[in-house]
């Protein structure tokens, strides 16, 4: 198996799609794929808590009015960051040169000092698959996927990401989703 969808976006575009589907309107971002399964994270929800909230005893302020992500089902209720690489900040999971993905204590303990990476995003859960689950869900047309931008991950609020996607992109993914199964 390659690695072919990692650092990509997944939008769920399922015919059989309800606005009470779990997944309804999920933006993913694909951190691992590979023999094992798939890993990633729902960047465009957050749930109705800042970093403030869970973080008291941070020493730099200026990121704590940012909401936790809501990353996915799959350990709710442990965190994980997505972050860009520095020199302070290594990851469990290199994605891109720039890119990495951890749930690491030490990732948390920087964060818990100040000593943020440069971009992150700190989420409660992740989304997984099994072994080719998701390439099976690709072949039953079940996700849309678009190359990732790391303006969309870390520099776009999260209810704009799709709308974002859909300029930088050139289609909108919502639309596909309507019109997309078989005959």
């Amino acid at each position: 198996m390659t690695d072919s969808l990692r650092n990509k976006f997944l939008y769920y575009s399922t015919k059989e799609y309800e606005e009470k589907d779990y997944f309804a309107n999920a933006l993913i971002y694909v951190c691992e794929n590979n023999d094992e399964g798939s890993l990633g994270l729902i960047i465009n929800r957050s749930i109705d808590v800042q970093m403030i909230d869970n973080f008291l005893d941070v020493k730099e302020k200026k990121h704590l009015n940012q909401k936790i992500a809501l990353g996915g089902p799959v350990e709710s209720t442990s965190i994980f960051v997505l972050h860009t690489i520095d020199k302070v900040n290594k990851p469990d999971v290199r994605i891109t040169n720039e890119i990495g993905f951890s749930s690491n204590k030490q990732v948390i303990e920087n964060i818990l000092k100040g000593k943020f990476p440069d971009k992150f995003i700190v989420s409660f859960g992740y989304t997984g698959w099994g072994p080719n689950q998701l390439e099976n869900e690709i072949a039953q047309n079940a996700w849309e996927i678009t190359d990732a931008h790391q303006e969309i991950l870390f520099d776009t609020p999260n209810n704009l990401k799709i709308n974002k996607l859909t300029e930088v992109s050139g289609f909108d993914p919502r639309i596909i989703n309507q019109t997309q199964g078989s005959s």
